[in-house]
């Protein structure tokens, strides 16, 4: 048998058990209609067990708390825009949220900003990659090819319920 007859666990290791002991009895033919039976609740309690435990889990991930942080650019304070296909309005483009390499995130826009104000200050000179504007982070975002948060974007725009802050309250 594999080890992910039924996942891992508890609830496996019991009815591979009661499995073994049913091949077991079999093989030396005694069998009774007692024993069949035990056997058979048995397993199925293992695997609603293991069935509960795989629910629980699945509602657990249901819940997504996005707070203002994540749904507004912390530099400008507008709105987060999801749709990645947009080349019609170039000014939805431009409040994709990019993440950097620190893991913070801004919009494409306060990125490319800030990309122009340091080209300003060294005399014209663009800078592929900036440093990131909260932890200073050297080459976090590179402003020409831009790591959207996709994972952001993904959850701002799907049906999973989002949780406020003030909901959790």
């Amino acid at each position: 048998m594999s080890d992910n007859f039924l996942g891992e666990g508890k609830a496996t290791d019991g009815a591979l058990e009661l499995y073994s002991r049913w091949l077991i009895l079999y093989e030396s033919g005694y069998i009774r209609a007692a024993f069949m039976i035990y056997l058979v609740l048995g397993i199925l309690g293992c695997i609603l067990e293991w069935l509960l435990r795989k629910k629980a889990t699945k509602e657990k991930k249901a819940a997504v708390v996005l707070t203002d942080e994540h749904k507004t650019c912390s530099v400008c304070f507008e709105a987060f825009t999801t749709d990645t296909n947009s080349t019609e309005n170039e000014n939805d483009r431009k409040h994709l949220p990019v993440v950097g390499l620190c893991q913070h995130f801004y919009c494409h826009g306060c990125i490319l900003k800030r990309q122009s104000s340091l080209a300003q200050k060294n005399n014209g000179e663009v800078p592929e990659v900036i440093s990131c504007m909260e932890c200073r982070k050297r080459g976090s975002f590179c402003p020409s090819n831009p790591t959207y948060h996709r994972m952001l974007i993904g959850l701002l725009e799907s049906s999973i319920p989002i949780v406020t802050e003030e909901d959790e309250k």
